[in-house]
């Protein structure tokens, strides 16, 4: 089962998806236009794979990992011809190949154990080259030394049970099937994705798993590009699955112009990239391998130690792919058609999402560190630093003795010795995630949808589309009514720098007012759709002043804080010290204005009092993170200093 195959004489790839006696049905991945009964199969003896190395980023592939740009240069055409074959990974091109100072010949080696590194690019600088998973452990013999290689040259030996084993930089590993661990552990840092709706109302982790369902022209497509351009992210694994050809153009147009900073300079965001491009004209059958040729890099990069965000766009034409495979092997179809095991099947690709402690540290490397529950120093090393405080202590004490002229005979000189440091280096225990941020397409925008249902059921955030906000312009058209994320806590325990373990706090709070603010404007936000369902009853008029304030401060919110415009300078990201400042200050105004209200005055005349104030804050959004924080922070600051001097006059007066 799942063995791959070469169909016919134009050889086009296929894989085994069903064994009868003495009969294989066979999958194939390309056009079969042309073969007939009696044309030869080839096996291969190996399952559908992936090639796992240097070169991956910055690269763009089809389905089933057949590298775009470099069969264009094959065959100079813009097809794809049947049956041809180029390697995912560049066999020529040579690698800068540095060998880990953390082992040695004649060490032992597990898997999942860093070997060496190459420089990838100026982003992902070092791209670590670890055992393999499945490799028999065993005792090094042979590492190649500092160089160029390719990533077929032999640089790794390794001795285990009397064979000897070669490696080399380029990894297969079978997409079915996911990458092993050591443990798995909760996520608690967020992902954050520059648009404030999310990041502010429906957070989510990294090493989460997001849900967006939506209809035709809700923004789909965009929200899922703009998390892969200014994501919080190491590496962007991009799967366009059953999507318009004209949007994977418009990814490939887009993004290698633009940039990111990273350590203070501008590096395209490409090179944190690997797009998966599976578009609808292309064979029905690959959208089903596409998602999970992305998921295995992803996973590749996450036992790196890397925060890795896969986007899935779209999880429904994936769904439709199984449909019609199921339907052609007369499998019972169950509502709507699908097959009855969907649910598991998505299932079985959402669990490889997550955070992880990565495989590695032999037993040699082990006896050389024990390490706390934390994972960060050897005793050894504390032994160390004790030890030198007491032998600057002892120096100290005989200093003065000497000055004061009471050393004995046998004290003149300072006997004891500096102690030495370990001269072993710490070996790593990586800890990656995998963030799975999924579009989903519902006919006519029904979230009852079997494969929006079905994925609701396993997702922890659902970034809900309207096709009404979509309607009237409103991007990102998230419905914050039905939204929702199970990782509220988690995100409110990183803002406030409390330890997920221990629940004590450990560190200074990042953002201590976030989690209050952002409450605070779901609160205005659902007291308003109360009120609007009041108004379309008895007017506006006749409301009270609270509830006008309400309304007129949620109009504010939905039309300045949460409406974001994705293809401008100053609002296309948003990072968190500005989401919150925008907040603090709208907050702020719906405050002092009821505090107004309570103190006698009318909402009619405080709201024409404070009309500048309103416009303030209604160009809160367009100060641009290019200008840097310092320079933002300190122009809301003067806002929030006008605002608190304007209801003091109003007051007085």
């Amino acid at each position: 089962m799942y063995e791959l195959v070469n169909v016919g004489h134009f050889r086009v790839i296929g894989e085994v998806i069903r064994l009868d006696g003495d009969k294989a049905i066979i999958q194939v991945y390309e056009e079969t236009t042309g073969l007939r009964i009696g044309d030869p199969v080839y096996t291969t003896g190996r399952a559908l794979s992936v090639e796992l190395g240097p070169g991956l980023l910055n690269n763009i592939y089809d389905g089933i990992q057949r590298p775009l740009a470099s069969i264009a240069k094959v065959t100079n055409s813009i097809y794809i011809p049947r049956g041809i074959s180029v390697p995912a990974l560049d066999r020529t091109k040579k690698w800068d190949f540095t060998p880990s100072s953390m082992i040695k010949v004649g060490e032992g080696i597990v898997p999942g154990s860093e070997w060496g590194s190459v420089y990838e690019n100026s982003f992902v600088s070092k791209h670590l080259m670890l055992f393999p998973p499945r490799a028999p452990g065993g005792t090094i013999t042979r590492l190649a030394p500092k160089g160029s290689y390719t990533v077929e040259d032999k640089l790794l030996e390794v001795e285990s049970n009397g064979r000897k084993f070669e490696y080399t930089m380029m990894q297969i590993w079978p997409v079915r099937v996911g990458r092993p661990c050591n443990e798995r552990i909760p996520a608690t840092d967020p992902f954050i994705v520059g648009q404030r709706v999310l990041d502010c109302l429906f957070p989510s982790v990294q090493g989460g798993t997001v849900c967006i369902p939506g209809a035709f022209g809700c923004g789909k497509t965009v929200i899922s590009q703009s998390v892969s351009k200014y994501s919080n992210s190491d590496v962007i694994i991009y799967v366009g699955c059953g999507e318009r050809g004209n949007e994977m153009a418009e990814v490939l147009r887009d993004f290698p112009t633009l940039t990111i900073k990273k350590d203070g300079r501008e590096e395209p965001i490409m090179k944190r990239t690997s797009l998966i491009a599976n578009t609808s004209n292309m064979p029905v059958a690959a959208r089903e391998a596409s998602i999970y040729t992305g998921i295995t890099i992803a996973e590749y990069f996450r036992d790196q130690g890397m925060n890795v965000a896969m986007m899935a766009d779209s999880s429904s034409r994936w769904a439709e792919a199984l449909r019609e495979i199921s339907g052609r092997m007369g499998e019972m179809p169950a509502d709507q058609g699908f097959p009855a095991y969907l649910t598991s099947k998505l299932a079985s690709f959402y669990q490889r999402a997550g955070k992880v402690e990565a495989l590695g540290v032999s037993d040699d490397q082990r006896k050389k560190q024990i390490y706390y529950d934390t994972y960060e120093y050897p005793k050894e090393i504390e032994k160390y630093e004790n030890d030198v405080v007491d032998w600057e202590a002892k120096l100290a004490e005989w200093e003065a003795r000497k000055a004061a002229g009471r050393l004995g005979k046998d004290e003149q000189e300072f006997k004891w010795a500096k102690p030495r440091k370990p001269e072993h280096q710490i070996m790593p225990n990586y800890t990656g995630t995998i963030s799975v941020v999924a579009a989903v397409s519902p006919p006519g925008g029904d979230f009852s949808d079997p494969v929006t249902s079905s994925t609701l059921s396993i997702v922890q955030v659902f970034w809900g589309l309207d096709k009404k906000l979509a309607q009237r312009k409103h991007f990102p058209s998230i419905n914050t009514a039905v939204s929702y994320s199970k990782y509220m806590t988690a995100v409110d325990e990183w803002y406030l720098g409390i330890d997920p373990k221990t629940k004590i706090k450990t560190t200074k709070p990042k953002y201590p007012d976030f989690p209050r603010l952002r409450d605070r404007i779901a609160d205005i936000l659902s007291d308003s759709e109360k009120l609007d369902q009041v108004v379309q009853l008895v007017g506006k008029s006749a409301l009270s002043d609270s509830d006008k304030i309400t309304l007129d401060m949620a109009t504010i919110i939905k039309e300045d804080f949460l409406q974001q415009n994705g293809y401008s300078d100053y609002d296309r990201e948003c990072p968190l010290y500005k989401t919150e400042w925008m907040m603090k200050l709208m907050v702020g105004f719906t405050d002092e204005a009821q505090r107004a209200i309570a103190g006698g005055l009318k909402w009619a005349s405080v709201r024409e009092a404070t009309q500048d104030l309103q416009s303030q804050l209604r160009s809160l959004k367009f100060e641009n993170p290019d200008d840097g924080q310092q320079t933002i922070v300190k122009r809301y600051e003067a806002v929030q200093k006008s605002m608190l001097e304007k209801f003091a006059s109003v007051l007085d007066e």
